[in-house]
């Protein structure tokens, strides 16, 4: 969320922070019933289904957390001629999202 606050323009946040609420409701008709299969595994690696869960649900995490710093530029301004954002912009995409954020943060002051 703060990647995508420094990164976008103020007025657009909506669309990505819905989008991330989305997946949080997505990610638990998928979590809920993973959790419950696991639960039933208990003595599977000698560790009890609880354990198993938190193994599950916690290494992705950690493992995805670990490697951000590698995958996506701390901001627009890091960004160097020629490198694409994340892959998925243009130069010109980037140039007016650059100018469109540059415009926005000079010109209107948030309380």
């Amino acid at each position: 969320m703060l990647h995508t606050s420094h990164t976008s323009h103020r007025g657009r946040l909506a669309v990505p922070y819905s989008l991330v609420g989305v997946a949080v409701a997505c990610s638990q008709i998928v979590a809920a019933p993973l959790a419950a299969m696991l639960l039933g595994l208990d003595g599977l690696f000698g560790l009890d289904g609880w354990q198993l869960v938190f193994l599950a649900e916690g290494l992705p995490s950690i493992m995805l957390g670990a490697l951000l710093p590698w995958l996506v530029p701390a901001g627009l301004a890091e960004l160097e001629p020629g490198q694409r954002f994340a892959g998925l912009l243009s130069e010109e995409q980037l140039h007016a999202l650059q100018e469109d954020v540059r415009n926005y943060s000079s010109t209107t002051v948030l309380c």
